[in-house]
């Protein structure tokens, strides 16, 4: 085979790779590790726009310290609800994590996340979610 031919064949089974991996779908139960992370599959999900405090985070308001780590990792789990969860992945983070838009039924957990108030949109990476995050703001969520 010739050296051009074979730099288009690797290229097109990479293009090919790259491509499957950044549509793929993990369909399961969830492990809710806080707001915005959760294990589907086996796998760490990074849930895709949206930054939520860790668990273990706490946050003032009006002068007084309270868990809003803790409150963002069971409103997830709420959302939830032991349904299975499916997310499409659509990257992955500096940590290897896949970065996935899921869902729990009818549920997308990324805005609800956002329209609860307990996240916001990530707009570092994204502003899918910013009409969710001023309808939390419009309504002091």
């Amino acid at each position: 085979m010739r050296p051009a031919i074979i730099i288009c064949v690797v290229a097109a089974l990479a293009t090919a790779v790259a491509s499957a991996q950044a549509t793929s779908v993990l369909v399961g139960t969830a492990h809710v590790i806080d707001g915005d992370t959760i294990i589907v599959a086996g796998e760490h999900v990074r849930l895709e726009g949206i930054d939520a405090p860790e668990r273990n985070q706490t946050c003032q308001r009006e002068g007084k310290v309270w868990a809003c780590g803790s409150v963002a990792t069971q409103t997830l789990r709420g959302l939830i609800r032991n349904q299975e969860v499916s997310c499409n992945v659509v990257g992955r983070d500096a940590y290897g994590r896949a970065l996935g838009v899921c869902s729990s039924g009818q549920v997308n957990l990324n805005a609800a996340m956002v329209r609860s108030g307990f996240a916001l949109d990530f707009r570092r990476y994204s502003s899918d979610y910013i009409p969710e995050e001023e309808a939390a703001k419009a309504d002091r969520a």
